[in-house]
C-alpha cells in the first residue's frame, strides 16, 4: 500500500464520529496493565471503551477493525479480555501530513 493510500485510509477512519469517540474513549481509559508484559502498557479494555462511549460491543468490534486496519489502534487478546491502545505511528503520519499542508 502506498503512503498516500494509507493516509487516505487513516483519514477515512477518522471521518467517522463513532470512531473518533472510540479513539477518545481509548485515550481516556488507558491504564497501566498489571500483567508486567511490556507490550500491553497503557491499554484500555474493549468493554470499558464500549461502556464509556455508550456503544454496543458488536459496534465497537466493527469500528475497532477499521481503526486497526488504518493503523490507528492496536489490539491484543489476553484470555477473554481484549485490550486496545492507540498506535502513535498512525496518528503521527496523519499529523505530519496536516502540518505539511499548512506550510
Amino acid at each position: 500500500m502506498t503512503e498516500l493510500a494509507q493516509l487516505a485510509r487513516i483519514f477515512k477512519a477518522l471521518g467517522d464520529e463513532s470512531r473518533l469517540a472510540i479513539l477518545a474513549g481509548i485515550h481516556g481509559r488507558e491504564i497501566e496493565c498489571t500483567c508486567g508484559d511490556a507490550c500491553c502498557a497503557s491499554v484500555a479494555t474493549v468493554s470499558d471503551v464500549a461502556a464509556e462511549v455508550d456503544v454496543s460491543l458488536p459496534t465497537i468490534s466493527y469500528h475497532l477493525k477499521e481503526l486497526v486496519a488504518a493503523g490507528l489502534v492496536e489490539t491484543r487478546r489476553n484470555g477473554r479480555r481484549v485490550f486496545c491502545r492507540i498506535d502513535q505511528a498512525g496518528l503521527k503520519s496523519a499529523a505530519e501530513l496536516i502540518k505539511e499542508l499548512t506550510k
